[in-house]
């Protein structure tokens, strides 16, 4: 008498397998371009922070200056001499070479030459650009974003609500 001993095998079969693998593959493929986008925003802290301190350095120099000459802050294309501002950014910023200081993903440059002064933040990747400028006159400073790519316009889009305003240079 033959006796057949069965082994009670418990398991995935691969139709399951693929469901699964499916299923995880629909959801990070929804879930990813938020999460680029979200880290994209956050990644905003670091210009928006460093501008507002330039801004308020420089208006504290101006106070005390005026608009006599032509300045460079930070990097700037401009000729001029260039003014230590009582703003610590030379431990973040990489600034020994050419007319911009560089952080991991932007380049900074500021200055001011006749009524007219302005701080640049430009991001690395080339998708977009942060304008703060136009202070002209001893004016409030005016906000601008400008974006290259349809891509980057919900960054600009986002700081609307904080007085920036969109300009598409495309």
């Amino acid at each position: 008498m033959k006796t057949s001993f069965r082994r009670n095998i418990s398991g995935f079969t691969l139709i399951e397998l693929l469901v699964v693998v499916l299923i995880i593959g629909i959801l990070s493929s929804v879930a990813l371009p938020q999460y680029t986008k979200a880290v994209e925003k956050a990644k905003l802290t670091e210009p928006l922070t460093l501008m507002s301190s330039l801004s308020k350095a420089i208006d504290i120099y101006l106070l005390e200056n005026g608009f006599s000459q032509t300045v460079n802050f930070v990097g700037s294309q401009e000729d001029g001499p260039s003014v230590e501002l009582d703003v610590d950014i030379k431990n973040s910023l990489n600034c020994s070479s050419g007319n911009y200081c560089y952080s991991k993903n932007f380049a900074y440059d500021a200055g001011c030459w006749n009524d007219l002064c302005q701080i640049r933040a430009t991001r690395t990747n080339d998708k977009w650009q942060l304008y703060l400028m136009k202070r002209k006159n001893n004016q409030k400073w005016e906000k601008e974003c400008w974006f290259y790519e349809d891509e980057a316009e919900y960054i600009c889009k986002s700081l609307e609500g904080q007085g920036w305003v969109l300009s598409d240079e495309r």
